[in-house]
Order: C-alpha cells, then structure tokens, then sequence
C-alpha cells in the first residue's frame, strides 16, 4: 500500500512539473515571436519623414493602419499635405515619396518609410505643423496576440483583434 502510495504521489509531483514546463515553453515561445513596432518622425539633410520599425525579434502582421488630426481621419499623404499647407504648391510627388503599411508584414529589424519629402520653404514649415499628427497601427503576432501603436502614446496590448473602420484606414 505505501509503495501505491508513493507511486501516486511522484506521479502527480511529475504531472505538476511537466505542466510548469510546458507553460515555461510557451513564454519562451511568445517571447521569440515578439514584435516591437515603433513610430518616429526623422531628419536629414535632404528632408524629414515618419517611419515605422519593428524592433521585436517575431514578424508584424499589420491589420490596421490609421493617421488623423484632430476629429480628421486622413486616406492619403495629399490629404494631409493639403490640411497642413493649403498652400504648399511646391510639395508633391516630385520631392516627397510615400508607403503603404496596410496588410503589410514587418520583419524583425525591418523599417518602413511612410512618408518622406525634401527639404524646401514650405516642406520646413510642414514639418512642424505634423508633429500633432496621430498615427496608429494595430498589429498582430504570429501567435495572435493584438497590440495598437499610437505616434504619442507608444503600445498597448489588446485583447482580441483590431476591428478595421474602412472609413477611417489610411489606404496610401
């Protein structure tokens, strides 16, 4: 009866420590199917621009992707070029160049220019009128854990998935 006994009891202490195990292994495994997207705004000689990076080590599945100011939900780059310099006649495609994110998939170390235009009197003074610019992106893992990237805020993790407004996505 006390060799039963003790056969049970070193079953269930292994049964508890298989399960410890296992949840360990999990971890891990989210933990290397990480991604870590950020948003930034960037200078150089030749211009400015916003980019997105995903500095996590798993790859970025993007699902949404939003850019507004104020109570304004923009689609393109020219939209928000003509809100911020109506009068910007000199900002177009010839010095400015664009890229999309929607339904993109950033790999680890990967960097997306958005948006980036060269420098002229209008650009310079656009670069600090976008500064109140939000952009959020809400991405997945692999693994279908679901956070939200805002420009001002960092990241927050959600606990399901982005439910995309078509009204509201950036489409460029």
């Amino acid at each position: 009866m006390l060799i039963a006994l003790s056969a049970v009891v070193i079953s269930v202490c292994a049964l508890v420590v298989s399960i410890y195990e296992v949840r360990i292994m999990r971890s891990e495994q989210r933990l290397s199917a990480f991604p870590y997207l950020s948003i930034s705004k960037f200078y150089s000689g030749k211009g400015f621009g916003l980019r997105v990076k995903n500095s996590g080590t798993g790859l970025a599945l993007i699902k949404s992707y939003k850019i507004r100011a104020g109570d304004n939900y923009f689609q393109s780059w020219q939209e928000v070029i003509d809100h911020y310099a109506p009068e910007g006649h000199s900002i177009n495609y010839g010095i400015m160049s664009t890229n999309g994110l929607q339904d993109e998939v950033l790999t680890p170390n990967e960097e997306v220019i958005l948006f980036e235009v060269q420098w002229t009197e209008e650009s310079r003074a656009l670069s600090q009128e976008v500064d109140d610019l939000e952009i959020r992106v809400c991405y997945a893992s692999l693994l279908e854990d679901y956070w939200v990237v805002k420009s001002d805020k960092g990241r927050i993790q959600l606990s399901g998935p982005c439910k995309p407004n078509l009204k509201e996505e950036f489409m460029n």
